[in-house]
């Protein structure tokens, strides 16, 4: 296993449990595939509410394959222009 915050490689069994030999970050395995997660930690700005942060993660990633979310691009004489 690999440590996602340091890149150490892991030994499978560890007598310290299931943390990193080196920075001792534990690590936290998929239910589905129980492979260790690429997890990262992060703050809420002040005035964001836990609600509205659970709301904001819970978003839906927009489709790369949505033609409106890249513009269109033509060639005019060689020269590449955005259509309007």
């Amino acid at each position: 296993m690999m440590c996602y915050r340091c890149s150490t490689n892991n030994p499978l069994l560890n007598t310290r449990g299931s943390v990193c030999i080196n920075c001792r970050q534990p690590f936290i395995y998929s239910a589905s595939s129980y492979e260790v997660l690429p997890l990262v930690q992060f703050y809420l700005e002040e005035g964001v509410s836990d609600e509205e942060a659970v709301s904001l993660i819970d978003l839906e990633v927009p489709h790369v394959d949505d033609p409106d979310s890249h513009p269109q691009l033509t060639d005019n004489g060689g020269i590449l222009q955005p259509s309007v």
